[in-house]
This record gives C-alpha cells, sequence and structure tokens, in this order.
C-alpha cells in the first residue's frame, strides 16, 4: 500500500516537531536540574556556617567559664555552682567574668 506524497511529507513534519520538542524538553531539565543542585549546595553550605558559628560561640562560653572556674581562688565546685546560678547574666563578650551572683 503506498502513502501519497502529503502523508508522507505529513509524518516527516511531525517527526521533526516530536524531536525538537524532545530535544527542548531535555535541555530544559538539565539547566534546571543544574540550577537545583547549585542552590541546594548553597544552602547547604550555608546551614553549615551557621551551624559552625554557633559551636564556635557555645565553645567560647565554655572556654571562658572554665577559665573562670580555673583563675578563681576558690573551691571549683563553689565556683560552678555560683556560674550555675548566675548564668542568666553571664556574658560571653565581657571577658570571662561571671558578673552578678555571690562569685566576684
Amino acid at each position: 500500500m503506498r502513502f501519497p506524497i502529503a502523508w508522507r511529507l505529513g509524518l516527516v513534519l511531525v517527526l521533526v516537531g516530536v524531536l525538537g520538542a524532545g530535544l527542548t524538553g531535555y535541555f530544559a531539565y538539565r539547566v534546571s536540574r543544574d540550577q537545583l543542585v547549585k542552590a541546594s549546595e548553597e544552602r547547604l553550605l550555608t546551614a553549615t556556617h551557621v551551624l559552625l558559628r554557633q559551636v564556635t560561640v557555645a565553645l567560647q562560653g565554655t572556654a571562658a567559664i572554665s577559665e573562670t572556674i580555673s583563675r578563681s581562688q576558690t573551691s571549683p565546685l563553689f565556683m560552678l555552682n555560683c556560674i550555675r546560678s548566675s548564668v542568666s547574666a553571664y556574658a560571653i563578650g565581657k571577658g570571662g567574668k561571671v558578673s552578678g551572683g555571690r562569685c566576684g
């Protein structure tokens, strides 16, 4: 069975259109995937930096408390209890000094 020339040209046009749409979709998928991966990496890096900053601040606070206990002339247990009781008045940015409470 022979198809007329119009049918053959129509089939070729449809195949070219489907191929073009397929290639366009594939490249759009690749570009959007790359952008999503890049954005995810940036968010993860930002979250890591925030977490690192929080850990650093916590360790600085612990170091300041340890330094305060080591420099005190009173019992370390007394100082620890004093620091625990005045932890709301404790500020890391004040050179590791305990302000308020019973300690001096």
